[in-house]
């Protein structure tokens, strides 16, 4: 044990990027976990159906499915670090108007906003990742990723629940956004920008793709699309 904690220096020197990356992605899913417990409650509060109280659920989800593209898009136009801390920012906006909407429709719209900056920052958290290793490392590291991810979500709900009853029901909401701004800050102050330099006359098939291109070269491929549907499943 004693020369594992001699060797974490090394190891953080070889591994900056990767540590910061769990650190940021610790963070804001442990906020989204705290927010977990309560999600439904709030909902509740104003007085609607069943099938309303699951929308404010589904929209976060439906948020995150169609901000990942963009995010992606952003990542590569303005750059890893500020699709990151873009994706901070929108999380505590999308927080502050869950914790102080005095409708459920606000309550929805919050919703949405914050699951889109979600996206954003799991998105560029992963496109960080694909950055910085090769495909000998790639598998690790990712497994790494994915356990800080799961511990932090998993977690998440006991502060969650602990802060509801603290300070009531928005409290979590206000957590999750200071959650956010932390995001944004490591994002602009510990993350390097890992985006390749492209070269300044692009040749071959890349340059004649434009990004929606890419991604309809992706989706051609049945391996890809397998993947994707087994992701789907598993966390449907």
């Amino acid at each position: 044990m004693a020369a594992r904690l001699r060797n974490l220096p090394a190891w953080y020197r070889r591994n900056r990027v990767l540590a910061w990356i769990c650190v940021v992605i610790a963070v804001n899913q442990l906020g989204f976990g705290s927010i977990v417990p309560v999600v439904p409650l709030y909902a509740a509060a104003f007085s609607v159906s069943q099938a309303l109280i699951g929308l404010t659920i589904a929209v976060y989800g439906l948020a995150r499915f169609t901000a990942s593209v963009p995010a992606g898009w952003l990542a590569d136009r303005a750059g890893r670090r500020w699709s990151l801390a873009t994706g901070g920012a929108i999380t505590v906006v999308g927080n502050l108007i869950c914790g102080l909407a005095p409708t459920y429709e606000v309550f929805l719209l919050g919703r949405f906003v914050a699951g889109s900056g979600a996206a954003m920052v799991l998105t560029s958290g992963q496109v960080i990742l694909a950055d910085i290793t090769t495909a000998e490392t790639r598998g690790r590291t990712m497994a790494l990723y994915m356990s800080v991810f799961l511990f932090a979500v998993g977690i998440g709900p006991l502060p969650g629940g602990i802060l509801a009853d603290l300070g009531g029901l928005a409290f979590p909401f206000f957590a999750y956004a200071a959650f956010g701004s932390v995001v944004a800050l490591l994002a602009l102050w510990r993350v390097p920008e890992t985006r390749p330099a492209l070269p300044a006359r692009a040749t071959g098939e890349a340059k004649q793709l434009q990004y929606f291109g890419q991604i309809g070269s992706v989706l051609r491929r049945r391996p890809f699309l397998l993947v994707s549907l087994l992701s789907f499943a598993s966390f449907f």
